[in-house]
């Protein structure tokens, strides 16, 4: 005759217990880390709310080096060498290999209008 099983009927109770203190473990932690993120949600959208009205109302800003008159001349330089290339087609000479270099502006067109 085969040996009688073991009553196991003592073990489940305990091996249910300690199965729910571990789900329980669980749960605590899964709710710490909501918390936490909850805070830094919060957090952030703070600090979004702090940037936006920081740049509202205000025009992109460039850092340019030197002076605003020189930037001018440069800019209107190469503006009207882009109109005389697409006057001519032909592309601006010195543009693309000086970037520093203004286009010499004694050819320019005399109507930039039409």
């Amino acid at each position: 005759m085969p040996p009688p099983a073991p009553d196991r009927s003592t073990d489940h109770p305990l091996r249910g217990l300690t199965a729910l203190e571990r789900l329980r473990g669980r749960v605590e932690r899964a709710v710490e880390e909501i918390e936490r993120l909850r805070e830094e949600n919060a957090a952030l959208a703070e600090r979004i709310g702090h940037l936006e009205e920081a740049v509202s109302g205000e025009s992109p800003v460039l850092p340019l080096d030197g002076d605003p008159a020189s930037l001018r001349d440069k800019v209107k330089g190469f503006i009207e060498a882009i109109d005389r290339a697409l006057i001519t087609g032909e592309p601006p000479e010195g543009l693309l290999h000086s970037p520093d270099a203004a286009p010499d502006t004694a050819s320019e067109p005399a109507d930039r209008d039409g």
